[in-house]
Order: C-alpha cells, then sequence, then structure tokens
C-alpha cells in the first residue's frame, strides 16, 4: 500500500501502471491525469514513487504525472547483474520511460528532489531536447561529507539488523522539519530496505564522492530547459560553492532559496507548492514541446544572492 496516499484518492485518475522493462531493470511506473502539460518525478534516495502523491493530489487537474522507482532504489527493480546500479544506468532507464510513457503533444518538465535533482541534471545536460522545463530541488553537486558520515553510521546499523534506528538516525539529522505525520511515513520508507539496498547505496555515494562535483564530469552547460533550482536555506546538505558553481554553468537557471526550509521542502512547508505551480505553468504556457523546437534558448532572471527566496 503506498503509504502516502492519504485523505482520499488523488485527484487526478491514474489512468496507466505496470512495469516498464529496460535492459536489466523493471521499472514499477503509474501514470496520472490525462491533460496538460506532463510533469516527470525523479525520487529522492531510498524513497519509492509514493513521496509524490500529494503533488499529484494538489495539481492533478491541471497537468499529467509520471511517477517511477529508480531502479537499485525503493522497490528495487533489478531483475538481473549487480545489485550497484550507476548514474549512467539511472539516466538511461529514466530516458527509456520517458521515451515510451511521455507523449510529446504538450510540454514536458522534469522534477528531481535531492539524488533525483542529479539523476535529473545529467539527463537534461545528456539529452537537452528531450523536455521544456526542470525543477531541481535539495540540488548539490556532490555528497557532502556530513551526509557521507551519516550514512555510514546508518549503514551499521543496518548490517546488524537495526534498520529502525538507522531510519531514525538519517530522519532526525535531515528531516528535522518535517511534521511528524511525514516524519513516520518516510522513516518507514527508509526502514523497509534491506541491509543488502542500504549498503549498495552508501557504496554508490562514496563513489560519487571520489568523482568529485557533478561538472567535472557533467556538462551542466549544455542543459537547454528552462529552469528552476530551488533549495531549503536552512538544508546543510547544499554549499555556497555549489550555488556559485550552478550560477556560472546554468545561466539560464532561476536559483531560489527558501527561508525556513530544509531538506524536504514542499513536505515541510506546503507554501513551496506555489513556487513549483507557478514555474510549472510558466513552462505549460511559455514553451512549445521540445521536439517542436530543440533550440530552446529563453532565458530566465537569474536572482541575486541577496533577494532570494
Amino acid at each position: 500500500m503506498d503509504i502516502f496516499r492519504w485523505r482520499g484518492q488523488s485527484s487526478a485518475p491514474l489512468v496507466d501502471k505496470g512495469r516498464f522493462r529496460t535492459g536489466r531493470f523493471a521499472i514499477p511506473y503509474r501514470c496520472y491525469g490525462r491533460a496538460g502539460a506532463t510533469v516527470v518525478c525523479v525520487n529522492g534516495a531510498l524513497q519509492t514513487m509514493a513521496v509524490w502523491l500529494a503533488a499529484v493530489k494538489r495539481f492533478g487537474p491541471e497537468f499529467r504525472f509520471l511517477l517511477f522507482d529508480s531502479p537499485g532504489m525503493a522497490r528495487n527493480g533489478i531483475t538481473s547483474g549487480s545489485r550497484e546500479v550507476t548514474m549512467e544506468e539511472q539516466v538511461d532507464a529514466l530516458r527509456a520511460l520517458v521515451e515510451q510513457r511521455v507523449s510529446r503533444d504538450a510540454p514536458v518538465c522534469l522534477v528531481g528532489a535531492s539524488w533525483g535533482a542529479l539523476v535529473a541534471a545529467m539527463y537534461a545536460a545528456r539529452h537537452p531536447e528531450d523536455m521544456d522545463g526542470m525543477i531541481l530541488g535539495s540540488f548539490s553537486l556532490k555528497p557532502s561529507p556530513r551526509l557521507m558520515a551519516i550514512m555510514e553510521e546508518a549503514c551499521g546499523l543496518y548490517a546488524r539488523d537495526r534498520q529502525h534506528k538507522g531510519a531514525r538516525l538519517i530522519i532526525d539529522a535531515f528531516g528535522q522539519r518535517l511534521p511528524p505525520s511525514f516524519k513516520r511515513r518516510i522513516a518507514h520508507q527508509i526502514e523497509m530496505l534491506s541491509p543488502g539496498q542500504f549498503e549498495s547505496f552508501r557504496h554508490h555515494l562514496q563513489t560519487l564522492v571520489e568523482a568529485g562535483p557533478l561538472t567535472d564530469y557533467v556538462d551542466l552547460g549544455g542543459i537547454r530547459a528552462r529552469t528552476l533550482v530551488i533549495n531549503g536555506q536552512e538544508d546543510d546538505l547544499w554549499t555556497d560553492e555549489d550555488l556559485q558553481t550552478i550560477r556560472c554553468v546554468m545561466p539560464r537557471a532561476r536559483i531560489e532559496l527558501v527561508p525556513g526550509a530544509g531538506h524536504f521542502l514542499h513536505l515541510e512547508d506546503e507554501r513551496i507548492y506555489a513556487r513549483y505551480a507557478a514555474f510549472l505553468h510558466e513552462v505549460a504556457r511559455g514553451l512549445a514541446p521540445a521536439s517542436a523546437n530543440p533550440g530552446l534558448t529563453a532565458r530566465l532572471a537569474l536572482l541575486p544572492e541577496a533577494n532570494a527566496g
């Protein structure tokens, strides 16, 4: 059962669901809504697609939503080979899903949160023709030392079959501003991971640390989609250096810092949905589908740091 589906069903109809097979993955997905721009949501780490159901409920009548579980995360989706899933495999699987399940009769907007923002940014840089807009939430260029320390400690707890304590450690470290109900739901998702899944993810984070910042191996300047980078001002997983680099390499992006918000953004403060809504409507109104206009060059105002948020 989707633990994030509460207070009734989504206001957007569920029009398709199943498992999409690509390469060595069988990826669970769900499509909601029949009209409007398509919003493709990329989960944060250790979460299922259910975390987006609140957004579907809020925006469902206006947009189509494609939700899925990233391979190697959440419900796993690996049918053969190693438990390790590279970033390249994540991006390739996402593109295959979009190509098979997204109609090009309306604009497409990619929305990534935290880990999902990294995957989304890589996808947008390598396949800029595939999307018209993108929201990168809680976006940083590499895993922080504090994140790695917490994950190392949590991994030790999972290895000793103390998943509950491991999940609580993560939520207490990065979800301090979450309402209690969301803390319980997200902690439950994390707790359901096997020790092997958790270790695989920790190992992948370490690989990213060793690879250096995302800009060392991805040309973020190749992103042509209208882009919003939105981070919580109280989230300590991004750095000033991250934002300075993003400003330099993604000059068409708009950067917003939300006062009082931490890593989980809209799950902490529902008013942030209004920022998403304004941007999604901007994309829906202002741009033709990427397939019809591959040379997207719309420039957005870059908010100065003093006025961010």
